[in-house]
């Protein structure tokens, strides 16, 4: 699949309602990690949903997402690198984390490992 399917997907599950409930929880105010974040409230279901069924993204294309944004884009993106590598004994993730620093974490993948890896 490609980034253009992967973000109608998001696009088709969005819910107006569940924006502010996300804008809420995290942490969106001036300053904090998510103040220049848009969102389109789809539920993490949906998003893993997406993932799952588009393991096949390019990495380029990963890397365009996790640089969104939109939160959903930058989740469906951990998603998809978690289930890409997550049973995979493929040296490219190794990699591939070298070109996340800076990357916002969401407990999906080993952020510690992100960060020290140089």
């Amino acid at each position: 699949m490609t980034i253009e399917k992967v973000k109608n997907k998001l696009k088709f599950y969005a819910n107006q309602e569940k924006i502010k409930v996300y804008k809420n929880f995290h942490k969106t105010s001036s300053g904090n990690y998510a103040s220049e974040e848009e969102f389109l409230g789809v539920t993490v279901p949906d998003i893993r949903k997406i993932a799952m069924n588009n393991l096949d993204l390019s990495d380029r294309d990963i890397l365009k997402l996790l640089e969104s944004n939109i939160h959903e884009e930058k989740y469906v993106a951990a998603e998809i690198i978690a289930g890409k590598y997550e049973s995979s004994l493929n040296q490219k993730i190794p990699d591939f984390y070298h070109t996340l620093k800076g990357v916002v974490c969401f407990g999906i993948f080993g952020c510690s490992e992100i960060r020290n890896t140089s």
